[in-house]
C-alpha cells in the first residue's frame, strides 16, 4: 500500500483533476484510489458502501437476457464458461446465472462444479476441461460469458468435432463483434456508451462537488446471430 501511495506521489496524480478507474483495477489498488480527494468515476460496478460515481455496461442483466433467449429456444443444460471469483464483475456474472437459472426453474444449473469456473491461466488443463464438458453430451448451449471466451469455445468444439450451433449452441459475452466470428450470438455490450457516460458524470462531477452520487447501468439488447439453435425441451 505504502508503495502504491508513494509512486501515485511520484507520477503528480495530486494535481489531476479526475480520476476514472476501469474493472480491471485490483480491487486492493482501487480502495486506495477510492480514498483520494478528487472527482473520480468508476467503470465498475461500485464496492457496496462506496460514495462514488459509477457507470457499467450492466453484464448481470446480459446473463439475464442470454439465459432467457437460451430456454426460450429449448434449451435447459447450459454450461457457464468463466471465471467467477478473482473480479467483481466476475462475481456478479455468476450470481445473475444461478439466479436466472433459480428463476427459470432450473436450480440444479447452479453448481459450479457443473461448469468450467477456475482460471485460464494454465491454458493447456483449462481446454482439457473445456473439452472434457462439451465432449460429455449433457449441454446443449454454452455461455461464454468472459470476453474472450467464446473464441476458445470454437476452437475446442472443432478439435471434438463439434458443430456450432448444430450440436452446441453459444452465446458469447463479447465486448464488440469478433471479426472472425461475427455471426456468434450474444447480448450488446455498451462499453463505448459507459465511456461517454463516464466522461459526462466526471464533468457534472468536477462542476459539483456536492451533487448525490449516480450509478448508472446501460442495458442492450440481444443481438440473435447464429449460433442458437432451437430445440424440443
Amino acid at each position: 500500500m505504502d508503495e502504491l501511495r508513494h509512486w501515485l506521489d511520484n507520477n503528480g496524480l495530486s494535481f489531476a483533476d479526475g480520476l476514472f478507474l476501469t474493472a480491471v483495477v485490483p480491487e486492493w489498488m482501487e480502495a486506495v484510489l477510492l480514498e483520494l480527494p478528487m472527482p473520480k468515476v468508476l467503470i465498475n460496478y461500485p464496492p457496496d458502501v462506496t460514495a462514488v460515481d459509477s457507470v457499467i455496461w450492466d453484464v448481470e442483466f446480459a446473463i439475464h437476457l442470454s439465459m432467457e433467449e437460451l430456454y426460450r429456444a429449448g434449451h435447459r443444460d447450459i454450461l457457464y464458461i468463466g471465471e467467477i471469483s478473482r473480479l467483481r464483475g466476475f462475481r456478479l456474472r455468476w450470481s445473475a446465472f444461478a439466479a436466472a437459472a433459480d428463476r427459470l426453474g432450473l436450480p440444479n444449473l447452479a453448481n459450479p462444479a457443473e461448469h468450467v469456473t477456475g482460471s485460464a491461466s494454465d491454458r493447456s488443463a483449462w481446454m482439457e476441461q473445456l473439452g472434457s464438458k462439451l465432449s460429455s453430451g449433457r449441454y446443449t448451449a454454452v455461455i461464454a460469458a468472459i470476453p474472450g471466451v467464446a473464441e476458445w469455445v470454437y476452437v475446442a468444439s472443432g478439435f471434438l468435432k463439434l458443430s456450432i450451433p448444430k450440436d452446441i449452441s453459444l452465446v458469447g459475452m463479447e465486448n464488440e463483434a469478433h471479426p472472425r466470428y461475427e455471426g456468434t450470438s450474444r447480448p450488446l455490450l455498451l462499453v463505448r456508451e459507459a465511456g461517454e457516460r463516464a466522461a459526462e458524470l466526471m464533468l457534472r462531477r468536477i462542476a459539483n462537488p456536492l451533487l448525490p452520487y449516480e450509478q448508472v447501468r446501460l442495458r442492450g439488447v440481444f443481438h440473435p446471430g447464429e449460433t442458437i439453435l432451437a430445440r424440443k425441451p
